[in-house]
């Protein structure tokens, strides 16, 4: 068996860090924001989850967008340091993704992490290159700082997963 969690990164991701509140300083971020008091409940019923996973011996995959705060909240950081979790990333636009986007991935199973790193865990420029929508608006401020602001629409239709993604797994038995 295995449990794939790509949890919802809406207020973890890097790109909404400003609304959020997130930082490494304030992990749970504007608590009386309602989509990050989501994301916060959200969160702490996923390690939970992860932990069931664990004791029943089964194994799980959990996806977030590279950048995310998910991994530096206190109960992932209790699942690190309590089980043995590889950690690895991939590129979405391997798996025929909308855009290139760097994921990370966490699981209890070495041979999942490198059967899908080894598959997708490098893309060139050239093939970067290649795909055509972006994600971010970049502009200059009034005082001449470059900035970057997320297409909220995109975002939304870049997290869902490639059909490709679905077949790439790891061979039976496991092996930790």
């Amino acid at each position: 068996s295995l449990v794939l969690i790509a949890l919802d990164c809406r207020s973890f991701s890097s790109m909404s860090r400003w609304s959020s509140g997130r930082s490494l300083i304030r992990l749970w971020g504007y608590k009386d924001r309602e989509f990050v008091a989501a994301g916060n409940k959200l969160s702490s019923r996923v390690a939970l989850l992860l932990h069931l996973c664990q004791w029943r011996n089964l194994r799980w995959l959990l996806e977030q967008p590279d950048g995310s705060m998910l991994p530096h909240l206190p109960r992932f950081q209790q699942l690190w340091q309590k089980f043995h979790v590889y950690q690895g990333s991939f590129w979405m636009g391997k798996f025929k993704g909308p855009t290139p986007k760097r994921h990370r991935i966490w699981s209890c199973c070495f041979d999942l992490v490198d059967g899908i790193q080894k598959r997708a865990g490098h893309m060139l420029k050239s093939e970067m290159s290649e795909f055509k929508k972006t994600l971010v608006r970049r502009y200059e401020d009034k005082l001449g700082q470059k900035r970057y602001s997320g297409k909220q629409k995109e975002l939304r239709e870049s997290q869902i997963l490639g059909f490709k993604f679905t077949f790439c797994r790891a061979p039976n038995p496991v092996n930790r």
